[in-house]
């Protein structure tokens, strides 16, 4: 089928050439690209777009744009464009999935934030140096201490675990409205759900680059680098940090635990005693044994009223024995094993017992989790916590091994901890109406809540063999080396993307500022964190740049730092008039003029310390000690697939002729793609609204 207009790009030109070209019955089909809306989803309150006397929301006004022209009959694909062919008609447009034809097309890509292109801002990215304000919705999971929690509801304090494998403590927590579009993607591995951002929220990714033919196993990585959620794509290799901090043997006082009382002897008494009491050592020692047992109640084990139990398959006697062992041997107590049914039940009557495996990991299986220091604890420890918890809820299957939850929270830490182990799982879930009720071995299983499945298969079998002391039957029949999907590389695993959606929203958005290294961890990526509000107290803020989002970024960073700097290679603002009256009558900033930044000073441990700054005039470089550097300093055109196949000026911008018009007849442009100086969502459009003019021109002539 070849279209009669393809529009490239969904901001407010792109969106008002598809709002006159459906009028006109062309039935346009628009390739929105990643970020569908441009730099509009990016912007709170637009003052200046006619029609609205009390601003509008950026997010706001392009939905609408997008309402009002798939009302008249604009066809809209979330794909991004790779390539191009101009040469002949009709012209062919390529995106990843698809190829299309058709008789004119509309460029209307945009621009992106512009970087330095120092060596020094990409050193202190995430640690100081930021671009923008970034959001997720409150509902999104981040991996905190103990385990995962909403956003939504974390709080100032809270640790949460950041780029480097530790926890840090969560600065400041913050939300604003919004609407517009969301960006969500899934990794191979991690699966279990979508991480849904702002399409301006950078993820720490890499690029991987592998052998040709016998050489295909061999794979060679970029430097890690931030990318924003809405130009994330399957080439894209997200990281995941290993937690590495390591607690050395410990032990517990269960008196302190529980707040009770000692005897005289030393041994941990009941509040309210009576003849069959039994008292327990205070001192626990965490050993493999206490490791193996945690494992045991996490996947069987329930207290009640009487003491505590653990619910094994009737088969499963050498576990059951393996509980009485060690109950045994660290308590002093002796549990009865007695088989009901299909099941093998272990009791051992305690109070104290019961309370205490209560309070750690918790009463029902949904709700079951670890203490954060069992995730940190020894690794020759937490195997044998994972061999306990396999023994309970896993199994052996003809491709993997499976551990079984149905608590989110307990699933997570499980995943932590295997990582530790060098082991990867994929993290499934899998919903309860899904699942068909089993019996195994003669023990009925029947499926009440959500199950997550941790599965242990591919190259990672021969590590989990080991740790279970269980060799699976596959490693005896496997010949050929395994092929990875993902890997573990320097404390990092190394997802790629398998799936990236986007979805509308209208509502509130969170941000954390998290001290140390201004990241934060979602269940399958690193995200940036908001650095505006890290900075609350701090001396000095630069503010690189002229415009009116350098004007914006200054004022907002007013509400947290004594004094924001910004810095600007002319003699005059570029914003708007009102923007500039605002800054300059704020005491709070500070204006430096004919300046560059030639590099940001500071250490890894230490962030920004400050910036050298070179005067263009007079060559004259000095410093200005600061905490921070925010970079607005313009935007960079869309135009790489354009390169060789229109003509682009010394920046990047599309040359042009008669406004609209390209060398090519038939092939238009609209909006910042070739706007170099307005940049405004009012001018776009009206380029918009000019190329389809253009376009209803160029097909009547055709048809004559």
């Amino acid at each position: 089928m070849i279209e009669n207009v393809i529009i490239i790009g969904s901001g407010p030109a792109g969106l008002s050439a598809a709002i006159y070209t459906a009028r006109e019955d062309f039935k346009p089909l628009m390739i929105t690209g990643s970020i569908a809306g441009g730099q509009l989803l990016l912007t709170t309150t637009v003052e200046n777009y006619p029609g609205f006397p009390n601003g509008v929301q950026g997010p706001e006004l392009i939905d609408g744009m997008t309402k009002q022209a798939q009302k008249f009959g604009a066809r809209m694909i979330a794909e991004d464009v790779t390539e191009v062919d101009f040469s002949k008609r009709p012209f062919t447009v390529k995106t990843a999935e698809n190829t299309y034809q058709a008789h004119t097309i509309i460029i209307s890509t945009g621009a992106n934030a512009r970087t330095l292109g120092i060596p020094s801002e990409m050193e202190h990215m995430g640690k100081g140096v930021s671009t923008c304000a970034t959001c997720l919705p409150p509902n999104s999971l981040i991996v905190s201490n103990p385990s995962t929690k909403k956003i939504g509801q974390t709080a100032k304090g809270m640790r949460v675990l950041t780029v480097d494998g530790t926890f840090r403590p969560v600065a400041e927590v913050m939300k604003r409205k919004y609407k517009g579009e969301l960006i969500g993607f899934k990794t191979r591995l991690f699966r279990s759900e979508y991480t849904f951002l702002t399409p301006n929220h950078p993820v720490l990714v890499k690029t991987l680059k592998r052998g040709k033919g016998v050489n295909y196993h061999k794979v060679s990585w970029s430097k890690p680098f931030w990318v924003e959620a809405g130009e994330l794509n399957k080439r894209h290799v997200v990281l995941y940090p290993i937690v590495k901090k390591t607690a050395t043997l410990f032990k517990f006082d269960i008196s302190k635990e529980l707040k009770l009382r000692l005897d005289n002897k030393g041994r941990v008494m009941q509040l309210h005693e009576t003849h069959t009491s039994h008292r327990l050592p205070n001192t626990i020692n965490v050993d493999k044994d206490f490791g193996r047992l945690v494992g045991y109640y996490l996947s069987e084990g329930y207290s009640h009223s009487r003491g505590m139990s653990f619910a094994f398959n009737i088969k499963e006697t050498e576990y059951a024995r393996d509980v009485k062992r060690i109950i045994k041997r660290k308590f002093g107590l002796d549990a009865a094993i007695k088989p009901e049914k299909s099941v093998l039940k272990v009791t051992v009557y305690s109070m104290i017992l019961s309370k205490l495996f209560q309070k750690w990991f918790s009463k029902y299986s949904h709700e079951k989790r670890m203490p954060h220091l069992f995730v940190t604890m020894e690794r020759s420890l937490q195997k044998e916590l994972i061999k306990g918890m396999w023994r309970g809820d896993g199994c052996t299957r003809a491709e993997d091994f499976v551990i079984t939850t149905s608590s989110r929270e307990l699933a997570e830490q499980l995943k932590m901890i295997l990582l530790r182990l060098n082991i990867l799982p994929h993290l499934e879930k899998r919903r309860f109406k899904t699942l068909e009720h089993s019996t195994i071995e003669g023990r009925e299983v029947r499926f009440k809540r959500d199950v997550y499945q941790l599965v242990i298969g591919g190259p990672w079998i021969k590590m989990m063999s080991k740790v279970l002391d269980e060799r699976h039957p596959l490693l005896a029949k496997k010949k050929h080396r395994w092929n990875y999907h993902a890997w573990i590389i320097d404390n990092y695993v190394h997802l790629p993307i398998k799936t990236i959606i986007k979805k509308s929203y209208d509502g509130l958005v969170y941000n954390l500022a998290v001290e140390g290294n201004h990241t934060y961890v979602t269940t399958n990526s690193i995200v940036h964190n908001c650095d505006g509000a890290f900075f609350k107290g701090k001396d000095n803020v630069v503010v690189v740049g002229g415009g009116d989002t350098a004007m914006e970024d200054s004022n907002f960073l007013t509400r947290f730092v004594k004094q924001v700097t910004i810095v600007h290679r002319k003699d005059s603002f570029r914003a708007s008039k009102i923007m500039q009256q605002i800054v300059l009558s704020n005491p709070k900033i500070k204006v430096v003029w004919n300046s560059t930044v030639e590099e940001i000073l500071g250490k890894d441990v230490t962030g920004v310390e400050g910036v050298r700054i070179k005067d263009v005039n007079t060559g004259k470089e000095s410093t200005i000690p600061c905490q921070g550097v925010f970079i607005a300093i313009g935007y960079v055109p869309n135009t790489q697939f354009l390169e060789g196949k229109l003509s682009l000026d010394d920046q990047g911008y599309i040359v042009t002729k008669e406004e609209v018009l390209t060398e090519i007849p038939g092939v238009f442009v609209a909006g910042d793609v070739s706007d170099r100086f307005y940049r405004q969502a009012g001018t776009a459009a009206a380029s918009g609204i000019k190329a389809a003019l253009r376009v209803r021109e160029f097909m009547q002539n055709m048809q004559q």
